[in-house]
């Protein structure tokens, strides 16, 4: 028995010395640590993003090493003495965000700026991570002369210049698809393609893109970043974006906004075709209704600049136009037309006909156990989804207006509690036109478990199934032995009876010959009483 408790005691202290090996290896976490590279003009402002390759809930990140390059903040959570103390709950791959200033340079220079992260710890805020360090490469480069009197003014990126130094070439970056929101650092003008002589959109500091892919090759000068604006693909720069949004700028008196976008148009009671967007100027609607007037409401992106509307009034049956004149701070003006074709009361409009205005976009979108292909429109490229029950993904079925494009889904998996974000990217077959859609989820919070948990949860179950199933084997092994000794203490107890019966017939028969009392023995011998279980028994 003292065998068999030795065996089990050292059975469970190895089940446990097993189990604790397995959870010490668990902390053994490690991290790289990436920075992004820029090239920028002398003098000029930009921005070095640090990331890790996995989620964390707590990091330092410390700027070691910042050569010439001037830093002007930081951001990513608290900053202090050139470190960035950051928090999460849900654990995030981006950490911080440097912002620095160019030196002056008469020719063109590469600097290195080096971070480190220290006291870093994993998504679930159970393990340690491995301190390291990375690195990014700044190309600052020299002024040039050629491009005096461009007028761009001190706020805007070379980017968004009207003209370029005259070394515009046709190569097409390489991008990365992404799917994150971003914010431009200053008023900058976003390009329809990677050429700086492209048409543009000027957007203030502060705007809020979606940054749909990344590249790392340098362009006409320049890193470029594919984002969606209002639902239309833009070009922009990649030092002018940022995924902190800046603080709003105040511009010196001297410089005077060229904003003439409206963010919004409404005509009451109608429905313009296409939707509104800041970048289309032409549309048009339908009034079925005997009215001489119609209430246009308007908004400018830029405070300061002002908004005219003409021809709302004294509608007649056929087309009318309505003009709004958006006039900048500047002085600069865009005149937004719409298109009303009054019908008489008796007319019947034909409702089965579309307008096809030659973009690609989206022809339906599905989306399984929700009713939103009703509220689905071709022109509105963003929606709100708010659920009452858990997910990890949609099942989404989008289809385009063009047979040769192609569609890429962003985002739909491992939704978390809260909001998030599935963009809907549509390509055509050359890439040179996309169409982005964008679905803002809302899941119900309380309710999703993190899965460390339950992972951690079923191994415990497992180790304990693991020791019930050992402990029952050694209680049974343990009983049969018992009972093959109670059987053992029985055959030593029928032995001393027997002898003393031999012995009392001995006397007795003391008078038969030694023939006869050897055969008695040996009968009484061979008659051994049988086995008997426990309790009293007459002898």
């Amino acid at each position: 028995m003292k065998k068999i408790n030795k065996v089990f005691i050292s059975t469970i202290l190895i089940l446990i010395l097993v189990f604790a090996v397995k959870v010490d290896v668990t902390k053994a976490v490690s991290t790289t640590l990436s920075a992004s590279n820029a090239t920028v003009k002398s003098g000029e402002s930009f921005s070095v993003k640090v990331s890790s390759s996995i989620k964390l809930s707590g990091w330092t990140i410390s700027l070691t090493n910042s050569d010439k390059c001037t830093l002007s903040s930081a951001s990513g959570g608290e900053v202090s003495g050139g470190k960035v103390y950051g928090t999460s709950i849900d654990g995030t791959t981006s950490l911080a965000t440097f912002n620095f200033k160019a030196p002056e340079v008469t020719k063109d220079t590469t600097y290195t700026i080096t971070f480190s992260g220290t006291e870093m710890c994993d998504a679930s805020n159970a393990a340690d991570v491995n301190n390291t360090t990375c690195s990014a490469k700044i190309t600052v480069k020299a002024k040039t002369t050629s491009n005096s009197g461009s007028g761009s003014g001190s706020g805007s990126s070379s980017s968004g210049s009207s003209s370029s130094s005259g070394n515009t070439t046709s190569k097409k970056p390489n991008f990365t698809t992404v799917n994150k929101k971003v914010y431009t650092t200053n008023d900058v003008r976003l390009r329809s393609s990677w050429s700086t002589s492209s048409s543009a959109v000027l957007v203030s500091a502060g705007t809020e893109l979606t940054l749909t892919g990344t590249s790392k090759e340098i362009v006409n000068d320049y890193i470029w970043y594919r984002v969606t604006y209002k639902g239309a693909t833009k070009y922009v720069a990649s030092n002018f974006v940022s995924e902190t949004k800046p603080e709003d700028v105040d511009y010196p008196e001297n410089i005077k906004s060229s904003n003439n976008n409206l963010s919004s148009l409404t005509i009451e009671g109608l429905t313009l075709e296409p939707s509104f967007n800041s970048d289309v100027l032409d549309y048009t609607t339908n009034l079925e209704e005997d009215l001489d007037k119609l209430t246009v409401t308007t908004k400018t992106e830029n405070s300061k600049a002002t908004a005219k509307v003409e021809g709302n009034e004294g509608l007649k049956t056929g087309e009318n136009t309505i003009k709004i004149t958006v006039a900048a701070e500047d002085g600069t003006k865009k005149t937004y037309t719409v298109k009303v074709t009054k019908t008489s009361s008796t007319n019947t409009p034909d409702t089965t006909q579309t307008t096809d205005d030659g973009k690609l976009k989206l022809k339906t979108l599905e989306i399984s156990g929700v009713n939103f292909s009703d509220g689905f429109n071709p022109d509105q490229y963003s929606y709100e989804l708010s659920l009452n029950f858990v997910v990890k993904e949609l099942n989404i079925t989008a289809v385009a207006n063009r047979e040769d494009a192609t569609i890429e889904i962003l985002g739909n998996n491992d939704f978390k509690e809260g909001e998030n974000l599935v963009t809907i990217l549509v390509k055509s077959a050359s890439e040179e036109e996309t169409a982005s859609y964008q679905i803002k989820v809302t899941l119900p919070r309380g309710v999703v478990q993190k899965q460390g948990n339950i992972e951690f949860y079923i191994k415990c179950v497992v180790i304990a199934f693991a020791v019930l199933l050992v402990v029952l084997i050694i209680t049974l092994i343990s009983k049969k032995a018992k009972k093959r000794n109670d059987y053992a203490d029985i055959e030593e107890e029928t032995i001393p009876t027997a002898n003393i019966n031999k012995e009392s017939r001995k006397a007795d028969d003391s008078m038969e010959d030694e023939d006869s009392n050897a055969d008695f023995l040996d009968n009484i011998e061979i008659t051994k009483k049988p086995k008997r279980s426990k309790g009293k028994h007459s002898v």
